[in-house]
């Protein structure tokens, strides 16, 4: 099992970064075709990335607005143990650092979720800070070409 840790340093306070993370229509605006979040300790983690498959999970911890962290469980008809995603907000330089640690990846998915972690975050950034992304283009593609 593989880990992988992904930083970005946003220009928003942290309870805004947050807010982009919990609030199902804040985060469509950034990630996925659809998202339903249920944000409270055993609350639903469900995103629609398309082509790739409904990503689904549930919430562990919420400690707005400096941490959460929400299990994931394996794609349909993958054989691997569920896996864990923690994000830490810091106060930074007026703005926001994003921690994002992603651990219990079985191969190929630490290649996958660390392309998919860098397209999405530079796509929340813009929205955090009152951009707008446009639609999640990594939604039109199968995870598996990410690799290729």
């Amino acid at each position: 099992m593989t880990a992988i840790v992904k930083t970005i340093w946003i220009d928003a306070s942290p309870a805004t970064v947050f807010e982009y993370l919990v609030v199902a229509d804040k985060m469509r605006q950034w990630c996925g075709l659809n998202v339903r979040l249920e944000p409270v300790p055993g609350g639903l983690y469900e995103l629609d990335m398309g082509e790739a498959g409904v990503i689904t999970g549930r919430f562990l911890s919420v400690e707005p607005p400096t941490f959460l962290s929400y299990e994931l469980e394996p794609p349909a008809g993958i054989t691997a143990p569920s896996n864990l995603v923690e994000v830490r907000l810091l106060e930074q330089a007026g703005g926001t650092r994003v921690e994002i640690t992603h651990t219990g990846l079985a191969d190929p998915f630490p290649q996958i979720a660390a392309l998919g972690w860098d397209h999405h975050l530079a796509r929340l950034s813009v929205a955090a800070t009152g951009g707008v992304p446009g639609p999640d283009t990594l939604c039109s593609r199968p995870m598996n070409s990410l690799t290729e």
